[in-house]
C-alpha cells in the first residue's frame, strides 16, 4: 500500500513539473526563428516572448545582452 501511494505521488509530481515547467521553449513563429538563426548564429541563452504585435528574442552575444524584434 505504501509503495502504491509513493509511486502515485512520484508520478503526479513528475507530471505536474512537466506541465508547469518554464523551459523557455515557447512556440515561436518559424519565419522569426529561421531569420534569427541566420542573423545571430552565435547567440546564447535565447529567451523568446510572443505578443500579438511581435516576437521578441532576448539573448547574449559577444558578452552583451541583445534584443531582436520580429513582426
Amino acid at each position: 500500500m505504501k509503495r502504491r501511494i509513493l509511486t502515485f505521488a512520484l508520478l503526479l509530481s513528475l507530471s505536474l513539473s512537466n506541465i508547469f515547467a518554464n523551459t523557455n521553449e515557447e512556440v515561436v513563429n518559424a519565419k522569426a526563428a529561421n531569420s534569427f538563426k541566420k542573423e545571430f548564429s552565435q547567440a546564447q541563452d535565447v529567451k523568446w516572448e510572443n505578443t500579438k504585435q511581435y516576437v521578441k528574442a532576448t539573448f547574449k552575444m559577444n558578452d552583451q545582452v541583445m534584443i531582436a524584434y520580429y513582426s
